[in-house]
């Protein structure tokens, strides 16, 4: 789980900032606010681990896009802490022995220049040993622009320089030189990010079994082929999608002689299966949004909804909130949203509000408003939101 990010210089993020994160997490705000800038300093990093650096800013159209336009000159500064979804960690002690970890966290963070040079980069993972109480570092790294430095358990530190062909090489791609390097990567590449595209999600899919939901749905057809063989994945979807959309009975899917899978529709009193094309664009994303949130092959750590209300009917949002609150206990939730039907449903712990400053995005988190469980024995959130309470009761 994402404790905290650290953010600095990044698009409309200007001077350095540090934001807790719970759980289930809701950005609200108005357009341009930063909701996107916020959910993409995510993506971005996830990106630098999985395909380098210069890749991920020429994907933003260069330095002059991805730095703050508030800010002209300066580094980006990005980071993360957080928890690691793994109950114990054995580390060898020399040659026989072995130490236990539990509670094992992280943090990271990295910056870097107009010239996409890494300027510094840390990261280091704790942990408390089998029968102690107080947590220990296992392993860290600190690099700048001349060297790394390495510190794993037990063993003396050991420096190694950073040659001129990769000061804009990240040192947490390195997975085998430490630990911390290797758990870290692994958080990131754990984030999923989602956006679903309804009118790819309806096309036919190729069969091959997928590991989870792309991020626009496109493989949603192969994705609810492979539902059908997890029977309590499956029974619990159908729920859902009988309770939140009238005259849903069932899908089901259908193997093409192009080797491609479709996937149609059952609805009372319509005679036959619809197939995906007269299927309803509200119909296709809770499909795709449930899908994503309930089956995995390869559990998540972290899920990015951006938007997760359109083509959906206000009366659903109830649900879909509770089922994204009940999946955060397992794995971290962040959605952006417009809709005040879905902050209705959420906790002032759960939501943060977001807006723009002298040209800046800042963010508050709504539980920190002044007095803001009077205004709710009187208001719903929502309300409040609305009205430009929770604004002008900023602390």
């Amino acid at each position: 789980m994402i404790r905290e990010l650290r953010i600095a210089n990044f698009k409309s993020f200007g001077d350095e900032f540090s934001l807790p994160l719970a759980p289930f997490s809701v950005f609200v705000g108005p357009n341009a606010a930063g909701k996107s800038n916020l959910i993409d300093a995510f993506r971005f990093l996830r990106e630098c681990v999985a395909e380098g650096l210069e890749a991920s800013v020429a994907r933003r159209a260069g330095w002059s896009n991805l730095r703050c336009r508030r800010r002209r000159k300066g580094s980006t500064l990005l980071g993360v802490s957080g928890t690691v979804a793994v109950e114990t960690l054995d580390v060898a002690v020399g040659r026989q022995k072995k130490q236990s970890f539990h509670n094992l966290r992280f943090t990271y963070s990295l910056t870097f220049n107009q010239e996409l040079v890494v300027v510094a980069e840390k990261g280091s993972l704790t942990g408390i040993p089998e029968g102690a109480e107080e947590p220990q570092e296992i392993s860290a790294f600190e690099r700048d622009t001349e060297s790394v430095t390495l510190q794993e358990w037990s063993e003396s530190p050991r420096k190694i320089p950073v040659g001129e062909a990769n000061r804009r090489e990240l040192f947490v791609r390195t997975r085998f030189f430490s630990l911390a390097s290797s758990l870290i990567s692994d958080v990131f590449l754990g984030w999923r990010f989602y956006d679903p595209l309804t009118q790819s999600a309806r096309f036919p899919a190729e069969i091959r079994r997928p590991h989870f939901v792309s991020e626009t749905g496109d493989n949603l057809a192969a994705v609810l082929h492979a539902i059908r063989s997890d029977g309590g994945t499956r029974e619990r979807i159908r729920d859902l999608l009988q309770m939140l959309v009238p005259g849903f009975e069932d899908w089901d899917t259908e193997l093409l002689a192009d080797g491609r899978v479709a996937f149609k529709v059952r609805e009372s009193g319509v005679r036959g299966a619809l197939p995906s094309t007269a299927i309803s664009d509200g119909t296709v994303r809770l499909l795709i949004l449930l899908s994503a949130l309930l089956w995995s092959e390869i559990p998540p750590v972290a899920i990015f909804l951006e938007e997760p209300e359109r083509n959906l009917h206000p009366l659903v949002l109830e649900q879909l909130v509770q089922l994204m609150r009940e999946v955060s206990t397992q794995t971290q939730v962040i959605v952006t949203t417009h809709s005040a039907d879905f902050v209705r449903y959420c906790l002032p712990e759960e939501v943060y509000l977001m807006d723009k400053v002298e040209g800046c995005t800042q963010i508050v988190r709504a539980d920190s408003v002044d007095h803001i469980g009077e205004f709710l024995q009187h208001f719903t959130l929502d309300e409040l939101w609305l009205q430009g309470y929770l604004e002008r009761g900023r602390p």
